[in-house]
């Protein structure tokens, strides 16, 4: 709602809006509420220049944050828990060794085994043509004898060692180790 005047009463603009200090007149006020306007917009202008000039704040590292250290001390200590270096069973780590090398001598065993059957097979074969050969030589050296007979031998050797003895390493018997 505006003012109302009352007959005779001068409105001045500067004494509405502001109070005037005493002991200034109206035109020194208003030159001092001019160069206040002005220095204002000088510090507003400066403002501006000065904001494209002031560095942005550093972004705070997120492993400095407790939340992220709390998370890398759990993934540590997992780690340390996972670790394949550090077996938590190392009697377990020891069996699985001596599986192994069991396993690696079965593997022996077994291309032994192979082998021997495989030369069995062309014993006969290659024992009918020896005799031969040495008579056809001069006979020249010990006759050849078969070797099917020591080949035989052999694979019973052979497999005498891959068959289980009466009593198991852990002190069980086979029977009871197999129900």
């Amino acid at each position: 709602m505006a003012p109302t005047r009352r007959a005779g009463q001068r409105e001045d603009i500067v004494t509405t809006r502001a109070k005037k200090p005493p002991g200034l007149s109206t035109m020194e006020a208003l030159k001092l509420a001019s160069q206040a306007a002005d220095d204002s917009v000088k510090a507003l202008v400066l403002a501006r220049e000065q904001v494209g000039k002031i560095p942005p704040p550093p972004v705070p590292d997120p492993r400095d944050d407790v939340n992220a250290q709390r998370l890398l001390e759990a993934a540590s200590t997992w780690a340390q828990r996972l670790n394949p270096l550090r077996s938590r069973w190392p009697e377990l780590h020891k069996i699985d060794e001596r599986l192994a090398q069991l396993d690696q001598q079965q593997q022996q065993t077994s291309d032994t085994l192979a082998a021997l059957h495989e030369r069995r097979e062309r014993a006969p074969r290659e024992h009918e043509s020896a005799p031969a050969d040495w008579l056809a030589g001069g006979q020249k050296g010990a006759r050849p004898e078969p070797e099917a007979a020591r080949l035989d031998e052999e694979l019973e050797a052979a497999q005498a060692t891959t068959r289980p003895s009466t009593g198991s390493a852990n002190g069980c018997s086979p029977s009871a180790s197999s129900s």
